[in-house]
């Protein structure tokens, strides 16, 4: 108001004048009557126009609708996303063959197996294995070992056949390494109740005719066996320790 004041007589009554104009186009704006209601339509990118003021002492004119227009609605402005490349199918393997179950174990029980007794060997064939791993294979035409008996006080008798060798000397040495080998491994498997062993090889008479016949006897008493150091024996003294020897003429020394 102090503003206002301050202006001169002139101003003043312009400014009272334009304030008057002012208020007299509002009222005649909103007391206009009611136009009708324009159809809803989509105006292009045109810019609706401004309502024009009035000028001084002239009645506003009232808003006239605009006539509708057949402008097509355009497209909004939102992008349409390209579309994506979509990856082609692979091919779905064909389904393998599904192996047949196989047998499921039951499950163990509770209660356990007693264990198998293990029957325990024979002297007879405990003593019969260790006299045929000391000979070994024969390579003669005829059986290592044609006989092997336990007597009721574990005496052992040893019936084999001496392989043959390139001279007769080694023939000969052959038969007392046999009886040597023979001894020490049942001696050491505690069969030391007394040996006989018969040692057999192969003979031709002054008519031609062949027959095995027994070349070598040798007897060893327990109390013998039980003598003899085997870490340090030498078996050409087989026969000389022996409680008997019974050798063929072809075989003696």
């Amino acid at each position: 108001m102090q503003w206002f004041k301050k202006q001169s007589r002139l101003r003043r009554l312009i400014i009272l004048i334009a304030l008057l104009v002012t208020l007299t186009c509002l009222c005649t704006y909103f007391a206009a009557p009611a136009t009708e209601e324009r159809p809803a339509t989509v105006a292009t990118n045109t810019p609706a126009p401004t309502n024009t003021p009035a000028p001084s002492n002239t009645p506003g004119p009232t808003a006239t609708p605009a006539p509708p227009t057949s402008t097509p609605i355009p497209p909004t402005d939102t992008p349409i996303p390209p579309p994506t490349n979509t990856p082609l199918p692979t091919d779905t393997p064909a389904p393998t063959s599904t192996p047949a179950p196989t047998d499921t174990p039951l499950p163990p029980t509770s209660t356990p197996i007693p264990p198998t007794p293990t029957a325990t060997p024979e002297p007879h064939a405990v003593a019969e294995a260790l006299v045929r791993d000391a000979l070994g294979i024969g390579n003669r035409d005829v059986d290592r070992v044609t006989a092997i008996e336990l007597a009721s006080d574990n005496w052992i008798t040893v019936e084999w056949a001496i392989n043959d060798q390139f001279t007769e000397g080694l023939i000969k040495t052959s038969a007392k390494m046999d009886v040597t080998d023979v001894a020490r491994a049942l001696c050491e498997a505690d069969f030391c109740d007394g040996l006989t062993m018969h040692g057999s090889f192969s003979m031709r008479d002054v008519y031609g005719n062949v027959s095995e016949d027994i070349m070598v006897k040798v007897v060893l008493r327990p109390e013998t066996l039980a003598k003899i150091n085997w870490e340090n024996f030498d078996y050409h003294d087989i026969y000389t320790i022996a409680d008997a020897v019974d050798l063929h003429p072809a075989f003696q020394e």
